[in-house]
């Protein structure tokens, strides 16, 4: 009882009519404090507790040890099978593995490696991933909490049930292999992701991406630049001359006929995807597949427009393209699927059908 309800009870026994009403009052007030719960201030610190107690949930994080997983090393790791309470902890043959529409809950995956395996359509209740390289995995279609992700390693490729990125690149950047790059610089994905600009040979000059191209220039290094008497080595045979960084050294008149001086070395321009038809003309990978007489083709046929890809010397919607859904030669299987959509195989309007699953009608069925 609070020192609020004590004055009031205070008052009411001193204006009973008599020593037996006075009880009655005193008597009515103890039961009611014994049934009527604690008072404001015990409320509030109830409420704390509760908080703290609440709070300390939250932060509390997946132990992959702790969850009583059993040893399932006789179980057959695929599509559609029962992995409930599997100890899968620090297991590195995992990677690139369909565990699509298996049942994991409660399952442990601690430390293991999980690159690129696909969980969709999973039951992942309670699964724990802690510590767990998740490069590339997709988590489409299945009940995995950001709390279960939050002590794992996710990347910018890794897929979240809602098909968005588990970790965003930042503006400007693209994911390129679980890494965000900007491929305007990058000389491991310059222009595209997995575009190398490979080291020059040449000692005069080095190979740098610039602006998404591959571009030669010439090192800011005199005494290699004495190295001549080779066709497009940097300075001429007995020249004298030092190289400037980014300066072109040789001339036309030291390559091959046909062929032209672009950045220290010569190309012929009309067959050189990289220089075709000018030294700055670098041809698109994604729009042509080779330079023909000067022009950047796909094919037999000019370059690709903007909304089409060149795959296999044809120019496709990679958009719409059930042959290439999502880029070239990424095929969507007939039977789980019917059409693609932004670059995403899908049977009617839901996602592709689970392992055991067949796409008949844009419905999946099982059989």
């Amino acid at each position: 009882m609070d020192r609020e309800q004590f004055d009031r009870l205070s008052r009411l026994v001193a204006t009973a009519g008599s020593r037996r009403d006075a009880v009655r009052l005193l008597v009515a007030a103890a039961l009611a404090g014994a049934v009527g719960g604690p008072g404001p201030a015990e409320a509030h610190k109830g409420r704390r507790r509760d908080r703290a107690r609440s709070k300390t949930r939250a932060e509390q994080v997946f132990n992959c040890t702790d969850q009583g997983c059993v040893s399932c090393a006789n179980k057959t790791i695929g599509p559609g099978v029962n992995l409930t309470h599997c100890d899968l902890n620090r297991r590195l043959d995992l990677h690139d593995t369909n565990l699509g529409g298996s049942n994991l809950t409660k399952a442990c995956l601690g430390d293991a490696d999980l690159r690129n395996v696909s969980f969709r359509g999973a039951q992942l209740q309670g699964t724990c991933f802690c510590g767990s390289n998740l490069s590339g995995a997709d988590f489409r279609g299945t009940n995995v909490t950001s709390a279960q992700l939050a002590c794992a390693r996710v990347a910018c490729n890794t897929v979240l049930p809602n098909g968005k990125p588990a970790a965003p690149c930042g503006k400007g950047e693209s994911c390129c292999n679980g890494t965000c790059v900007n491929t305007r610089t990058d000389r491991n994905n310059c222009g595209a992701c997995g575009r190398l600009c490979e080291f020059s040979t040449n000692p005069c000059l080095e190979v740098d991406c610039i602006a998404g191209q591959c571009k030669t220039v010439t090192k800011d290094d005199g005494t290699a630049c004495q190295i001549s008497g080779e066709t497009g080595v940097c300075c001429a045979a007995g020249s004298s001359a030092t190289c400037v960084v980014g300066t072109i050294c040789c001339s036309s008149a030291q390559c091959d006929p046909g062929d032209t001086c672009c950045g220290g070395l010569c190309f012929n321009l009309q067959n050189d995807p990289e220089h075709c038809g000018s030294c700055d003309n670098d041809c698109p990978a994604t729009k042509a597949d080779a330079c023909t007489n000067g022009e950047c083709t796909c094919g037999d046929a000019p370059a690709c427009l903007q909304s089409t890809t060149c795959c296999a010397k044809a120019c496709v919607d990679t958009e719409t393209d059930t042959a290439n859904c999502g880029g070239c030669g990424k095929a969507c299987n007939p039977e789980v699927s019917d059409r693609c959509s932004f670059g995403e195989c899908l049977c009617g309007d839901d996602v592709a059908c689970n392992p055991g699953e067949l796409c008949f009608s844009g419905e999946c069925m099982r059989f």
